[in-house]
This record gives C-alpha cells, structure tokens and sequence, in this order.
C-alpha cells in the first residue's frame, strides 16, 4: 500500500473517503421523521396498557431494524446518532426530549401503562423534537465531513 510509508498519502485517502461520504449520506424527511416516530413510541408505550406497550415496543424494535437494513441497502452502511462527535449536540437534544417525555407522562398519569390524555401532546412534542434533531444532526454531521474532507480536521 502507498500509504504505509507516505502518511500525506493516507490523510488524502481519508480526506477523499470525507467528501464521498458527504456527498453520498443524506436521509429524507420521512426517514428523519421515521427517528422521531420510533422514539414518540417508545414515549406513548408507557402511557398503554402492558399488551399494547408490547406491541409497541415491537414495534420500535422493527422499526429500527428496517431502518438500518434499509440504510445498508441504499447506503451500504448504517450511520447511528453517536458517529460524529461533532453533530452528538443534536443526538443528546433527542435523548433529552424522549426522557423529558418520560418524565411527563410519568407526571401526568394515574400510573405506569395506565392511558392519560396528555399521553397524544407529550409523544407528539417528543416526535417533533426528534425529527428536528435527526435533521440538525444531519447538518452537523455533513459539516463535520466537510471540514475533514477540507483538512481541517475532523472532531
């Protein structure tokens, strides 16, 4: 390999594997939106009766399986919230909305799987804040990319 003796070499290699990456990972709306629906449920399962919060927590377990086998398939790879150090601002923006709802309905219900109506507004306000973070994390993590490609480092 023309790298091992040439660490500029490599640096380029990566730089170039940066920019292809950056031009290649972007997600769709529905698929950021697929983020913030999996976790507004795994929000509202504690707001159901126990078989329903099953199937809803199968649910959000097949879910998240299609979507990594989906993002292999037309990406060839899965990228989770927590590869970019850089974009982990919005990743902890969407940990803190779904414990946040959480807490809410925690709150707000007579009991652990016993329905609330405050239960709908909590996971909604959770699904939007997801889906806006999975978004802003795009961003950041093209901009992260961006900058490595450029050579200015990647964080």
């Amino acid at each position: 390999m023309a790298y091992e003796n040439d660490p500029r070499a490599a640096l380029d290699a990566v730089a170039q594997t940066d920019r292809r990456l950056a031009k290649r990972m972007h997600w769709s709306l529905p698929r950021h939106a697929a983020a913030g629906l999996l976790q507004a449920l795994c929000v509202i399962s504690w707001a159901v009766p126990i078989p329903l919060a099953i199937v809803t927590i199968l649910l959000v377990v097949g879910g998240v399986v299609w979507i990594s086998h989906s993002d292999r398939k037309r990406d060839g790879m899965f990228v989770n919230g927590w590869s970019s150090r850089a974009a982990r601002p919005a990743f902890w923006l969407a940990i803190a909305a779904t414990l946040a709802g959480f807490a809410l309905l925690a709150w707000a219900a007579p009991g652990l799987h016993m329905w609330t109506p405050l239960g709908v507004p909590i996971a909604l306000g959770v699904f939007v804040v997801v889906t806006a973070s999975s978004i802003w994390w795009e961003r950041l993590y093209h901009a992260d990319l961006d900058r490595s490609a450029s050579g200015a480092g990647a964080t």
